[in-house]
């Protein structure tokens, strides 16, 4: 019988040997492998990908609105800036285009309707609300000034009732500041406010104690030109703006009007100049342009002929509102205390 012929192992350079010292490989777990997924309909998305949207979907998305616009003043308070400066500029060229009486008539009172309840409702309380669920309660009552007032002011007076919760908001942003700038020089004062915002009235007592410090520093010219404008402005607006929501709610152009309206404005327009130069800030320099424009034809509109004051009225509210919303939206955006 022959012998079956042995052949030699194939020797190749190119297998690999691993050296004594070479870690070995861990086997490859094939249980584990992924499978490869077998279109049958050719499509290039599986019916998978587009699930059917159910009723509670849908109300989460609603709800999920909500709150991204609750949780975006920013955005809310400018939409309210553009619809009221919208419905007043519409109001105030059909007034003196011919033959546009009634059309005149309906965005007139349509517009004063929004700046006296809607733009305050959504820009002002909604702020407001906000300000009370953070404990700063003296900041909530600040913003709820225009809304409680508003409804009880002639046209001629509006401008009154934002320029008395406008002045109370300038000195309230002052001492905001002024407790920013310790906060950020003292660890002590930074533990001192952080346990004072644990407290509704710890809070409100050390807004109060600042208050009065700041005022003792104005009145011994310690303070830097800006807050010292800052200062005079909201003093001013609050001083001019205050009278005219109680006595003279109804009148535009007396003697009385005219001098409290001239105050009131003077000051709106010493801080709006203030604003207008801060070169870091575009929200608060775009509020100084707008407010300061509505300070001038303020002023103007207890001075023009009934027939025209009208005018001037939409244009006032049409720039206040716009402006004082920007406020609200740089205030609700603004990291402070």
């Amino acid at each position: 019988m022959a012998k079956r012929e042995t052949r030699p192992p194939i020797q190749s350079k190119d297998i690999h040997k691993p050296s004594k010292d070479e870690p070995k490989a861990e086997p490859r777990d094939l249980t584990t492998s992924p499978s490869p997924t077998i279109n049958l309909h050719n499509d290039k998305k599986s019916h998978n990908d587009n699930p059917t949207t159910t009723k509670d979907d849908t109300t989460k998305k609603e709800t999920n609105i909500f709150k991204r616009v609750w949780n975006n003043p920013k955005k809310l308070n400018i939409g309210i800036s553009i619809a009221n400066a919208s419905l007043h500029g519409l109001a105030a060229v059909t007034a003196v285009i011919p033959g546009m009486k009634t059309i005149s008539s309906v965005f007139d009172k349509t517009a004063l309707a929004f700046t006296r309840y809607i733009a305050p409702l959504v820009s002002y309380v909604m702020a407001a609300v906000k300000s009370f669920s953070s404990k700063k309660i003296i900041e909530g009552l600040i913003k709820l000034v225009s809304p409680v007032f508003l409804p009880f002011l002639s046209d001629s007076n509006i401008d009154a009732a934002y320029g008395t919760g406008g002045g109370l908001n300038v000195l309230y942003d002052e001492v905001s500041k002024r407790i920013e700038n310790k906060k950020a020089q003292s660890e002590e004062y930074a533990e001192k406010l952080a346990t004072a915002q644990k407290s509704a009235s710890a809070y409100n007592k050390l807004i109060i104690s600042e208050f009065k410090e700041l005022w003792g520093e104005f009145f011994k010219g310690k303070l830097d030109l800006e807050a010292t404008l800052g200062m005079i402005s909201g003093t001013l607006m609050f001083a001019g703006g205050a009278p005219m929501l109680t006595f003279i709610r109804k009148a535009r152009d007396t003697v009385a009007a005219r001098t409290l309206g001239f105050i009131r404005n003077l000051g709106g327009g010493i801080g709006d100049i203030g604003f207008m130069l801060d070169k870091k800030d575009p929200l608060r320099r775009r509020t100084g342009q707008l407010c300061l424009t509505a300070s001038i034809t303020d002023i103007l509109k207890r001075w023009v002929p009934e027939k025209w004051a009208k005018l001037f009225i939409h244009l006032s509210s049409a720039f206040n509102v716009s402006g004082y919303a920007l406020w609200n939206a740089r205030s609700a955006t603004r990291q402070h205390i």
